[in-house]
């Protein structure tokens, strides 16, 4: 034992290549904290950035029992002097009766190495923030404005860490979303019937030009080719899902999840518009337009959508959609600003052009 941690814990790297058979492993059944799911282990196949020899999982075991990991997603970013492959640091945990050992910090110096220092992170949690502060080699290269607009009342969990009557919370919400329920119900936002909106499985040659097109000068470029992997190969599930042989710290099922891509066109132009929902939440990956008025029409959909899967929120940041949504005769109760910043390793921070262009999608949020 030197400072707490056990002198026998052994480091082990995985492979995008390897993680398939990582699963099938006794040391995964009998590992006690599941280090990655199978969905996310099939995601990582796919993805069409990475690479069979990209390291994605990296863990701490002591006796053969996983205590600590962390896993990362690769992807590229457009920098000034060509494409950069990185990997987003994506998944950081530490079984309980192991914190306060530095075992995050001593897997992070590893994953480091790995990859040469060639990191991003955004959607952080608040101790893994604390960690990469700590080692002093992130800077903030974008902060994002943003809003999140609430369909449904949500005082409970917004306040319940900072007041003693949390019961009293669970009733205004209960009584504030009873009377809104009867406000909206039956509540209908039509479309302009001049513009054509379809459901549709996959982008015809139109709406993939102007993917591409929209897509080209942002920092991360992704297109039809990501979208549908992301889209096929998400990290939860709404369906059954295979039984884990020990505990996943991660959202994997959930109770309802949708994703649907529309087309929206008049005799001005198209727009792709890309909604989903997991559970209560709603967001809109990507949203594309070359005609300004669609975009209320995207609006409308969003909305409808919206009240018919009985979301409390959706959270924006796309400079055209984000501003329509909370226009006049929208359905919502209240909104707060919800900035996002993203931060990248030293190593690459000055690759990074200024002002970047980046969508409510990228990142490895989506995927969730």
């Amino acid at each position: 034992m030197i400072n707490g941690i056990p002198v026998g814990m052994r480091t082990d790297v995985y492979t995008i290549s390897e993680l398939q058979d990582f699963i099938a492993t006794e040391k995964y059944r009998n590992s006690g904290n599941i280090p990655v799911s199978p969905e996310r282990a099939r995601s990582y196949a796919a993805n069409p950035r990475g690479e069979p020899d990209m390291p994605v999982l990296f863990t701490l075991t002591d006796q053969d029992r996983i205590v600590a990991y962390r896993t990362l997603l690769p992807d590229r970013f457009s920098g000034k002097d060509g494409l950069v492959r990185f990997a987003w640091l994506s998944g950081n945990f530490v079984d309980p009766s192991y914190r306060r050992k530095g075992l995050s910090t001593r897997l992070f110096k590893t994953v480091e190495e790995s990859w040469e220092g060639k990191l991003l992170y955004t959607n952080y949690a608040p101790a893994s923030r604390a960690v990469y502060d700590k080692t002093g080699v992130f800077r903030e290269f974008l902060v994002r404005p943003g809003k999140r607009y609430y369909l449904r009342s949500a005082l409970y969990p917004l306040l319940r860490d900072r007041v003693r009557f949390q019961g009293l919370l669970k009733f205004s919400d209960r009584f504030l979303n009873g009377i809104h329920d009867m406000w909206i119900a039956g509540s209908d936002y039509p479309v302009d019937p001049a513009i054509k909106t379809e459901a549709i499985k996959d982008p015809d040659t139109e709406l993939s030009a102007l993917i591409v097109e929209s897509s080209r000068g942002s920092l991360f470029q992704r297109a039809v080719e990501e979208f549908k992997w992301i889209r096929d190969h998400s990290w939860i599930t709404s369906r059954d899902a295979e039984i884990l042989p020990g505990k996943y710290q991660f959202t994997r099922r959930v109770e309802q999840s949708y994703s649907q891509w529309f087309k929206l066109s008049n005799d001005k132009g198209t727009a792709f518009l890309w909604i989903t929902v997991v559970n209560d939440k709603c967001s809109v990956p990507y949203f594309f337009q070359d005609d300004m008025r669609l975009t209320i029409a995207a609006r409308q959909i969003v909305f409808n959508t919206m009240i018919g899967y009985r979301c409390s929120h959706i959270t924006i940041r796309d400079q055209d959609l984000g501003p329509v949504l909370g226009t006049k005769g929208n359905p919502f109760l209240f909104s707060k600003m919800m900035p996002q910043r993203y931060y990248a390793h030293k190593e690459i921070a000055d690759m990074i052009p200024f002002d970047p262009k980046v969508f409510d999608g990228d990142g490895d949020c989506v995927f969730t």
